[in-house]
């Protein structure tokens, strides 16, 4: 066989094998298909004091329409949808996103990451961990105003509370510095913006106390700066009633002590002024110490009969003396 019958039979053999390549590729091959997937990313975290933002990237929607997307956090190590959470709504193409974190308590571990919904199922971005703290909640109490011998009214104001919930609030008062919730206090509830808010307290009847304002946000308390206010002595001229052998009987009430003890209490009394005190112009009698609020009585000696007398009672702790009101009387 010549050189040229050769290359005759090496082109049909060729042509041949293309031929059965191209119907074998034309009849088994398919076409190459790529399904998307939704994607999402968990980017930084800012923290400014106690507020907090989360940033997170859509970086594929999907096949499916996205109908929710946003962030959860919890204490939960891998948080869900089923934890807190925000929703920033549908998306349609891949953008950036942020979320403002709340229901936070500082000095609590957090944990938070993006995530995105078609209806059907979510998907999730990277865990990331945060911790904030209460160092820059500016909280302060202040203005105490005397409303009357035993009662009082104050206020206290926050700012910068951010992303933090509080559970509850109000003041705490004690005699023992510095006082605490577990002392008397008021408690006006949950609030999660900065507030001002006010307490009137009763009963302030035994000489000083420490009062401060607090938030409570699951077991952890933070405290504002702490007041002091001081009770004066208050006493009271109650009944009198004459008796027929020159004497009577006067009544009296220490209702708040102040904070010096008295050392010294009962009635003054006089047919001379009409505003008696412990002065020379006046009678007066003793009781001795106390250190006890309620009602007393003494025995005014010494009457004439026909006369009227001006009493009232008096408690001194030596540096002021502390009238109640003045009554009179005619004695038998």
């Amino acid at each position: 066989m010549n050189f040229f019958n050769k290359s005759i039979i090496l082109k049909k053999n060729t042509i041949l094998f293309l031929s059965i390549f191209i119907a074998v590729f034309f009849t088994t091959c398919k076409k190459l298909e790529f399904e998307r997937v939704m994607d999402v990313r968990t980017d930084e975290i800012k923290i400014s004091g106690t507020s907090v933002l989360v940033y997170g990237t859509v970086l594929d929607v999907g096949a499916s329409n996205i109908i929710s997307h946003g962030h959860c956090w919890s204490r939960n190590p891998e948080p869900s949808i089923n934890d807190f959470n925000t929703n920033l709504g549908s998306v349609i193409m891949t953008r950036d996103f942020f979320s403002k974190l709340n229901n936070l308590t500082p000095g609590i571990t957090y944990y938070v990451r993006s995530y995105l919904y078609d209806g059907n199922e979510y998907t999730y971005g990277d865990v990331v961990s945060f911790e904030i703290t209460a160092d820059d909640i500016q909280f302060v109490t202040s203005n105490i105003k005397k409303l009357d011998a035993t009662s009082i009214k104050l206020s206290s104001s926050t700012k910068g509370i951010g992303s933090v919930n509080f559970s509850n609030h109000g003041h705490c008062w004690s005699q023992i510095d510095p006082p605490t919730i577990n002392d008397d206090k008021t408690a006006f509830g949950p609030f999660d913006s900065d507030t001002t808010f006010d307490s009137k307290i009763n009963n302030l009847t035994l000489g000083r106390y420490y009062i401060r304002g607090y938030l409570e946000a699951e077991g952890v308390i933070i405290y504002s700066n702490t007041l002091t206010y001081e009770s004066l002595i208050t006493i009271n001229t109650d009944q009198i009633t004459p008796n027929l052998d020159n004497t009577a009987i006067a009544f009296g009430t220490i209702k708040s002590l102040g904070v010096n003890q008295i050392i010294n209490y009962g009635h003054c009394y006089s047919t001379v002024t009409s505003s008696p005190d412990l002065n020379s112009t006046s009678e007066h009698n003793s009781l001795g110490p106390s250190n006890q609020l309620g009602s007393f009585s003494s025995e005014l000696t010494g009457l004439v009969s026909g006369r009227v007398y001006y009493v009232r009672a008096y408690a001194t702790d030596g540096i002021n003396v502390y009238y109640g009101e003045i009554k009179n009387f005619i004695a038998n």
